[in-house]
């Protein structure tokens, strides 16, 4: 298996002459055409929200469309947007009075702006309010230097007059971005923009800044001390709150929408039940569309009713820190690890880091509840603040492969699954990857998942079901279902389907056997089934 790793990056080496050659893409602007556009870290609607967007907001496209997404550049993002928003003819930014935009309405010019349910300081807070967020201005002189204002919600309510504005702030402007080497704007100021939206982009962007206005600053640190950076970094401590999640999938939808489906719409439907490899993917793999498609119809869970979880804001499954911050409306904050000082070595290359941080770690401010759920019903709970860390100096090169690993991302395989990795010159690889996935995850574990507080026992109630499937049509030749009942009612609160069949095996191609290698969690929210997250069996290394 490593092997095929180095023949693959050999190639890829092989290759850079020739791409250097290449004609770099066009980059034609587009401009959003709606408001409050979610800007992702990858080519899905299931991957994290790494900014918002709103109307008339100017980008460049850099790639062409990955299925419903276009990778785009701008407002201080490089990520991806759905296409159906951008436009190719420009979109002018909204201003109240103009160009038919109501008179009274206002833009909230500041982050985490109080709403609150009378005109003084004491009053009850009834929300707080992002930037750019939109309101009607119903009575601009409500005293005290409040206004009342409507969000668009219908939440009535007081707040400071002078967080709001007749037209949005434009961000880029703030962070300064630059196409075609054009100077930064005249209102480039990266400090007011980290206040106005505190976030670790945003103390990057400084940090960036810093870098270009001071060239004489040492490359491998320590730096002068920056009160500036420094007070960003203590906010950061003292902790934000992550954006609220994406909506969970509802099942019956999709299935509706599966029914009908084109083959542009499957490449939303294999990013809702997180499936890829050799037979679904559906842009590269012959049939796949299909097979997406006739999957999801295939697919079929008991009817429920409500029963233990009625939010989606009860339980989430394994995200990064500011997801699950953003989905309990818990708050989470930076701790960040000092880079030891230490004298430079010629012979050592070191990549760039920010200041004088070896790393940060994203935490929680208060635990919730980590679960991990085993095939036949067991629960192991403990409290967990989701902390998670990001290296940012790597003074010591890794070596290839480094982090190697195989097995499903959440739980255990079933032991068949490993024959895959043994060959006749290692009859023991199977053997050594099932033990090195065992060390991040015990045997017959399924599913970790979070919630705010305690289960209502530590066992479910189990029920199975396996069914034959069509593997010209789904690509796997049965399903098996698990369903778990969390607290005793006689009602399903979780539910697994299995996939058995040929797996996406490694770089050299399907695996010849058929091994139950994916996974689709549903969840009962208020008696509808929603996808939870999905899991598959990897093959390969991490290089």
């Amino acid at each position: 298996m490593r092997k095929s790793c180095s023949v693959l990056i050999s190639t890829v080496l092989m290759a850079l002459p020739l791409l250097a050659k290449a004609e770099p893409p066009k980059q034609p602007p587009r401009w959003v055409n709606a408001d409050d556009v979610r800007v992702r870290s990858g080519p899905s609607a299931e991957k994290d929200v790494i900014g918002r967007m709103s109307r008339g907001t100017e980008l460049i496209l850099k790639a062409p469309p990955y299925g419903d997404f276009c990778l785009i550049e701008g407002e201080g993002y490089y990520g991806y947007v759905a296409c159906r928003f951008l436009s190719e003819q420009k979109i002018l930014r909204p201003a109240a009075g103009v160009n038919g935009v109501d008179a009274a309405q206002r833009w909230v010019n500041g982050n985490g702006v109080v709403l609150r349910a009378a005109p003084n300081r004491d009053a009850e807070v009834l929300q707080r309010m992002s930037l750019n967020r939109a309101v009607k201005l119903s009575n601009e002189q409500a005293g005290n230097g409040y206004c009342e204002v409507m969000t668009a919600d219908g939440i009535k309510g007081f707040t400071a007059c002078q967080y709001l504005s007749n037209k949005q702030v434009v961000l880029s402007h703030i962070r300064g971005d630059r196409y075609d080497n054009q100077p930064a704007h005249a209102d480039y100021n990266p400090e007011k923009m980290f206040w106005l939206n505190p976030s670790w982009l945003a103390l990057e962007q400084y940090v960036a800044y810093l870098k270009e206005r001071n060239p004489d600053l040492p490359p491998e640190g320590p730096w002068p001390r920056n009160e500036a950076l420094e007070k960003m970094k203590a906010h950061l401590a003292l902790g934000i709150q992550g954006a609220k999640p994406e909506p969970m999938k509802d099942w019956d939808t999709l299935k509706k929408k599966a029914q009908k489906a084109t083959k542009d719409d499957t490449v939303e439907l294999q990013s809702a039940i997180g499936i890829s490899g050799g037979l679904h993917d559906t842009i590269s793999a012959e049939g796949g569309a299909d097979r997406v498609r006739n999957l999801v119809l295939a697919l079929e869970f008991p009817t429920i009713q409500p029963s233990l979880f009625q939010t989606e804001a009860e339980l989430a499954p394994p995200a990064s820190t500011a997801n699950i911050s953003g989905r309990f409306g818990i708050i989470h904050r930076y701790v960040v690890t000092p880079r030891p000082v230490k004298k430079p070595n010629p012979d050592e290359g070191s990549s760039a880091g920010y200041y004088d941080m070896l790393a940060y770690s994203t935490v929680l401010v208060k635990p919730v509840q980590q679960h991990l759920l085993f095939r036949r019903g067991q629960i192991q709970s403990q409290a967990s603040y989701v902390k998670q860390k990001e290296v940012l100096w790597r003074d010591v090169d890794e070596p290839m492969c480094q982090g190697w690993i195989a097995g499903f991302g959440m739980g255990d395989a079933d032991p068949a699954i490993w024959r895959y990795f043994d060959s006749e010159a290692d009859k023991q690889g199977g053997k050594q990857a099932q033990k090195e996935s065992r060390a991040r995850l015990p045997a017959d574990s399924l599913l970790r998942f979070y919630t705010p507080s305690a289960l209502p026992q530590q066992m479910a109630v189990v029920s199975e079901t396996r069914v034959p499937m069509d593997r010209k049509k789904t690509g796997f030749v049965q399903g098996i279902q698990l369903t778990y009942d969390l607290n005793g009612d006689g009602i399903p609160d979780l539910a697994m389907w299995e996939g058995m069949g040929k797996g996406p095996g490694h770089l050299d191609g399907m695996s010849p056997n058929d091994d139950r290698w994916y996974r689709l969690f549903m969840v009962n929210i208020a008696g509808k089934w929603k996808i939870l997250t999905a899991d598959q069996f990897g093959y390969g290394c991490g290089c």
